[in-house]
């Protein structure tokens, strides 16, 4: 499911565009068009553009990777292709052949010309077929009556032994019909016959009828009957005969094929439909010949856009100089494409959303080829750089706002960061703009990859959108290869190369250490997460904090969530798998039932918080913390303004003690006394209690977690499996109050350790600052947090009696301002200092002591 586009990977030269910077003029009544004052001309106007013939006789100068094209090719030729997931396969094979016939055209021409037939037959793949309508990749060969016992075949086949054949069921049923109100299927079921009477004649061709996957008024699977041609009576019954993708294989006993001829030894009856997949002497495939704009328009709408718009424009700039590739063909291919660019822009899901791989992959891409593949014959060429051009540019304009770095598509990262990289590198070759290397995007793209694997290095950060959980390293690694094909000279790609060899990878070119060079913690800004580590070991202790509002259709509301892992052991894990957006039970956050008074999604959050209204605002590392802050409060407000909002406050501050504890605290804050509050973590096993302790054995690892807020929890536990994830689900809840804390400790150790380090809660002596007290490897902690404010009232006194070396960090103070630190033991002021806090509000400070003292922290 994580394909990459063919840009990826080819550096596109030898091709520049005038007035790259200025506008294009449109041809009236577009929904794309833009107005503009000059045309955007190609001054190289040869073929093909996305594929050059340097690139392919570069290509063809390996004899390593020839001898693996040509191979691969010639194993494929007589083989159907089906569509894979949403088509790719379609569109990676017709891409795949039109590159294996340019390399291969002056090397081996014989060669040549089996590929340019299978690249051709490929492209009325995509300009006919339809992934959706009965068989995949097989063609309606007739309908029996139970007399006819011979059909043919459109076409010879390539080899008749190989000629698959299946009988389908016949089903039908029953329309008025009527002039002004179409009528409508269940489904997109492959029509067979169109009769005036039960089971009768076809009294009307199939192709009288425009069958639309997605009317734009009507709804899905209408029919449309033609202007001009036979149709029934108004008011008239009649009667459509269909079959569904169920088929019946038949036995190469019970027929023969002779040329084109298919004979059956019984003839089939009128309730069954005989269809036949196969390739056939000039490598065409059989196909049900739905497609064209329908093509495009199931899921989403519009997702297979990303396959039949840009593999077709691929395959016409690489096949434009065909013989076979007559003008009246391409009319057909740029017609269609221009009709799918337009129904894309007033229809399709994502149509407006920069940095999602729909609208990279399935509206600028194709845009963007179209332009550069019909620029010759397509009178809307022009229009379509202009559109080309305000899609990069709104692309651009989305990067700006993604410092950090990560796009929070999940699964689909890796081939939304490829095909923007590529499609960037594509217009720099085109225009001698490049738009995209000063954008710290681009420059975070390689570090926040990176940081988000996890010490195993074989699993990845997992928010959003994954069909198998853990996520998987192929994400991170096709990100690295292809930043590296893409800017081999930058020195990010030094740190890729580097990461690639740590997975066993082969790489030619400079390396870098990232972990030498890189930190241990890393916030990606805007977007988040933050990712900290202990160290860059295989068995470190690894954990994530997401925080940001939502703005791709694959993330979840997951804002305030936690994972943590330590080497390969997943301990506190995300059980949000693909489509469980839901932030309860699946994410370790807040949740907040008001009962629906106020809530769209009780007990979880919302899609609608304004941009910059989430997100982690706090984060401050040093050697030995992590400290941040995220704010999620938004998430949590009403849905319409004319609704209150039940959620004050939900804030989550996180305190990271190197190398293994992590200090959790909530401030949960409520219109009402009757909000339940609820936390909620998932544990990767059952845990055991002991008190306010639990604790959990996975692998090498011991996971302990410590409630001291609540002090005396009671939770209830349940089972939570999807998508490769088994875990516990952990759930403690308080009402009754407006104002809730949660505060918990947990540490991540290896399995040997038998009990969690000395700790406690300590509460300041003005009651308005919580956290914890601890003693972990030879040292002492104090962590306070504010209980429920935004900062904390100068003087923060607080009594500790743990002994020792001390390393305190106080939280929600004041930001830049500086503050008097005293230690008093038995009223006697030992040590005093002033420390300046962050810009996240926070001052952490030594000291040692022989017995309690009492630390006095003072605005000044």
């Amino acid at each position: 499911m994580r394909i990459i586009s063919a840009v990826v990977g080819s550096t596109f030269v030898a091709m520049i565009l005038s007035a790259c910077t200025g506008g294009f003029k449109p041809l009236k009544k577009s929904p794309f068009a833009m107005s503009s004052s000059s045309n955007f001309e190609l001054i190289n106007t040869g073929h093909p553009k996305l594929f050059t013939d340097q690139q392919a006789l570069a290509a063809g100068k390996d004899p390593t990777a020839y001898n693996n094209m040509i191979t691969q090719a010639d194993l494929d030729l007589g083989k159907v292709i089906y569509p894979g997931y949403a088509g790719w396969d379609y569109r990676n094979a017709l891409e795949f052949y039109a590159r294996a016939y340019r390399i291969t055209k002056t090397k081996d021409p014989l060669r040549a010309d089996f590929y340019s037939k299978k690249a051709l037959g490929l492209m009325r793949v995509l300009y006919l077929d339809n992934m959706y309508g009965g068989p995949e990749s097989a063609e309606l060969v007739g309908v029996g009556n139970g007399n006819t016992r011979q059909f043919n075949l459109s076409m010879p086949p390539l080899n008749p032994t190989q000629v698959q054949i299946y009988k389908a069921d016949v089903q039908t049923v029953s329309f008025v019909y009527s002039s002004a109100t179409p009528n409508k299927l269940s489904e997109f079921f492959r029509i067979v016959k169109i009769s005036n009477s039960p089971n009768g004649n076809a009294d009307y061709p199939v192709s009288n009828v425009d069958y639309q996957y997605r009317h734009n008024t009507l709804g899905n699977y209408v029919l449309v009957w033609k202007p001009g041609l036979p149709h029934p009576a108004e008011g008239a019954t009649y009667y459509v005969s269909y079959t569904n993708s169920q088929t019946t294989v038949q036995t190469n006993t019970t027929y023969t094929i002779t040329n084109s001829a298919l004979n059956f030894n019984s003839a089939p009856s009128s309730t069954e439909a005989i269809y036949a997949r196969y390739v056939s002497l000039n490598y065409e495939q059989s196909g049900n010949k739905m497609g064209g704009l329908n093509a495009i328009q199931p899921d989403g709408p519009g997702y297979p856009a990303r396959v039949f718009m840009v593999g077709l424009a691929y395959g016409y700039d690489l096949l434009w100089d065909h013989p076979n590739f007559p003008a009246h063909l391409k009319k057909s291919y740029y017609t269609l494409l221009n009709q799918e660019l337009d129904w894309y822009a007033a229809n399709a899901y994502c149509a407006n959303c920069p940095t999602n791989n729909y609208y990279t992959r399935g509206y600028l891409l194709p845009a963007l080829y179209t332009a550069l593949a019909t620029a010759d014959e397509n009178p809307r060429a022009q229009e379509l750089k202009a559109l080309a051009k305000t899609l990069i540019l709104a692309t651009q304009a989305a990067l700006k706002n993604l410092e950090g770095g990560s796009t929070q598509d999940g699964q689909y990262a890796g081939g939304s960061a490829a095909d923007i990289l590529g499609t960037f590198v594509l217009w720099r070759d085109l225009c001698g703009e490049d738009l995209i290397t000063s954008l710290a995007w681009f420059n975070n793209l390689i570090p926040t990859t990176i940081h988000q694997v996890k010490p195993d290095q074989n699993t990845f950060y997992d928010g959003g959108d994954w069909s198998t959980l853990p996520a998987s390293i192929s994400t991170p690694k096709s990100i690295a290869q292809v930043f590296i094909n893409l800017f081999p000279d930058h020195v990010m790609s030094s740190y890729a190369r580097q990461f690639l060899v740590n997975l066993g990878e082969s790489v030619v070119g400079p390396v870098k250490d990232y972990k030498r060079d890189f930190s241990v913690s890393y916030l990606a800004q805007t977007t988040g997460p933050l990712i900290a580590r202990s160290d860059w070991d295989a068995n470190a202790v690894w954990w994530s904090l997401a925080a940001t509002t939502i703005f791709d259709s694959h993330q979840h509301r997951d804002q305030g969530h936690i994972t943590l892992n330590r080497g390969t052991d997943y301990l506190i894990v995300n059980s949000g798998g693909y489509g469980l957006t839901e932030t309860l039970p699946y994410h370790n956050t807040l949740g907040f039932d008001d009962g629906g008074v106020n809530s769209v999604y009780p007990p979880g959050q919302g899609y609608w918080a304004a941009a910059g209204s989430v997100g982690i605002q706090k984060f401050d590392d040093e050697s030995d913390y992590t400290y941040a802050e995220a704010d999620f409060t938004a998430t949590y407000k009403a849905a319409h303004t004319n609704m209150g909002n039940s959620v004050v406050r939900a804030r989550r501050s996180t305190v990271y003690l190197r190398p293994e504890i992590l200090i959790v605290h909530d401030q949960a804050l409520t219109a009402t006394a009757n909000v339940k509050k609820i936390f909620n973590i998932n544990f990767g096993g059952p845990p055991v209690q002991n008190g306010n302790k639990f604790v959990i054995d996975k692998g090498s690892s011991r996971l302990f977690m410590s409630s001291l807020v609540p002090a005396n929890p009671m939770p209830v536990l349940a089972n939570i499996t999807y998508d490769g994830i088994s875990a516990t689900n952990y759930q403690v809840s308080s009402t009754g109050t407006v104002a809730d804390s949660f505060l918990h400790v947990f540490q991540a150790t290896a399995l040997s350790q038998a009990n969690m380090s000395t700790h406690q809660y300590i509460k300041s002596l003005d009651g308005n600052a919580e956290g914890a007290e601890l003693s972990v490897n030879g040292k002492s902690w104090v962590v306070l947090f504010a209980i429920q404010a935004d900062q904390l009232q100068s003087p923060v006194s607080y009594v500790t009696s743990y002994l020792g070396a001390h390393r305190d960090v106080i939280s929600d103070l004041q930001p830049l301002r500086d503050y008097r630190v005293e230690v008093k033991v038995g009223g006697v002021t030992t040590s005093s200092f002033v420390k300046k806090a962050t810009d996240s509000g926070a001052i952490s400070f030594s000291y040692t002591i022989s017995e309690s003292a009492n630390i006095i922290v003072t605005g000044i």
